[in-house]
């Protein structure tokens, strides 16, 4: 049965408030770490992606969710779908045991970004 966290919310410098919603699902292997979806509207936060020239002020609509995978200690953000006005992103990203991104990829409206790191 998922136990899910509703209604949380993050304050920060800069990105204004986060509603966050993390649903926890016990594995069904035991020993297993459970799965945990994430999904947040970043509707109150300012996003830039330079490299793309994208903006996204606060007020304008926007939501991301993703899934995460503990793997051998580094973190797969596994369904990762980033929706806002003027953008569509879908991929992952792998974040390393050290919590630094290690890897990514995205497809958004024909282009194809990705990277990884040693």
């Amino acid at each position: 049965m998922p136990t899910a966290l509703s209604s949380a919310r993050h304050q920060s410098s800069g990105f204004g408030e986060i509603p966050i919603e993390v649903t926890v699902s016990p594995s069904a292997v035991p020993r297993e770490e459970p799965q945990i979806f994430v999904r947040a509207d970043l509707s109150g936060a300012e996003l830039v992606l330079d490299t793309i020239a994208w903006r996204k002020p606060p007020g304008s609509a926007a939501d991301v969710q993703f899934e995460i995978i503990r793997n051998k200690g580094r973190s797969d953000l596994n369904e990762f779908r980033l929706r806002g006005e003027n953008i569509a992103a879908d991929g992952f990203i792998v974040i390393g045991p050290d919590n630094r991104l290690r890897e990514f990829s995205f497809r958004a409206s024909h282009s194809i970004w990705s990277a990884r790191s040693r």
